[in-house]
């Protein structure tokens, strides 16, 4: 991993918190044909590699593959030539050996997303009712997101003795150009207004990637609104929920998780990269 303040210009990987819009976010870099890209590697690991969820496994059918491993997923990033942009979730590296499973030569970066606006974001994508079970598993889902992406950031941050760029959810849907042309600046990407507009339908280099191919069925819902999208949505800030009105409508068992992952956001998102000229608290 590059330390002190050693920053590889053009090889980046964003590390995201789940319902963050990471997805649309790398749907826009997608855009840019000049740039590499690559969707939730680690992904791999988890389904197919010897480290990863058996009990899923044998719930879908799957057939370990040896070589699915994080180490050598590792490798292989680090062989990706320049520009490169990774997507991936920390939440997958829980009981992983960091030092062994993050790439180095690359420049890392998060985006996060308040708690609230993440539980309700979970809440809808569990389509989660009345249903204590299920309202259970999101909270535990909220709590494993922001905990684990946080423990990442903490190493990374270690590791670099610098503070990794961190961009927030909200920053991007008040002003997706601004904060697209910012962050390819501060990271080196090539920006290009075509990352603003695309033709509606699935990204074939995602449905064919290795996470994908085995049971689509099951990957289809977390990327059905960017299928049908065709640019990023823009809310501007003062049109946005607050999160005192989000936390009104969540469950108590969502609430006390939100309240407990709160500083870890806080601190995240302290000097968070944004244009310059936007000034709102979230």
């Amino acid at each position: 991993m590059c330390k002190t303040n050693e920053r590889p210009e053009g090889r980046v990987l964003l590390w995201s918190i789940h319902r963050s819009l990471s997805t649309a976010f790398h749907r826009c870099i997608l855009q840019n044909s000049a740039i590499e890209t690559v969707q939730e590697p680690m992904h791999e690991a988890i389904w197919f590699g010897p480290e990863g969820a058996a009990d899923l496994r044998e719930q879908h059918g799957l057939t370990e593959r040896p070589e699915s491993t994080f180490n050598n997923i590792k490798l292989r990033l680090e062989a990706l030539p320049s520009p490169v942009f990774v997507k991936d979730m920390p939440g997958y590296l829980v009981g992983q050996d960091l030092d062994l499973v993050i790439p180095d030569t690359f420049q890392h970066t998060f985006m996060i997303r308040h708690p609230a606006r993440v539980a309700r974001s979970y809440l809808k994508a569990y389509n989660i009712t009345e249903t204590d079970t299920a309202e259970a598993d999101a909270a535990g889902g909220v709590s494993w997101t922001i905990s684990q992406t946080y423990r990442v950031y903490q190493h990374i941050k270690d590791k670099m003795g610098v503070k990794p760029i961190v961009i927030d959810a909200s920053d991007f849907q008040d002003d997706p150009k601004a904060l697209l042309q910012t962050y390819c600046d501060a990271v080196g990407l090539p920006y290009d207004d075509k990352m603003l507009h695309w033709q509606p339908g699935p990204v074939d280099k995602w449905v064919q990637s290795p996470m994908w191919l085995p049971k689509p069925e099951l990957m289809e819902p977390w990327y059905k609104a960017v299928f049908a999208s065709c640019e990023p949505i823009c809310t501007p800030h003062g049109q946005q929920d607050t999160i005192e009105s989000i936390m009104e409508t969540l469950p108590d068992a969502l609430k006390v998780v939100v309240k407990e992952q709160e500083a870890a956001y806080y601190d995240m998102a302290e000097g968070r990269l944004m244009p310059s000229y936007t000034k709102h608290d979230q």
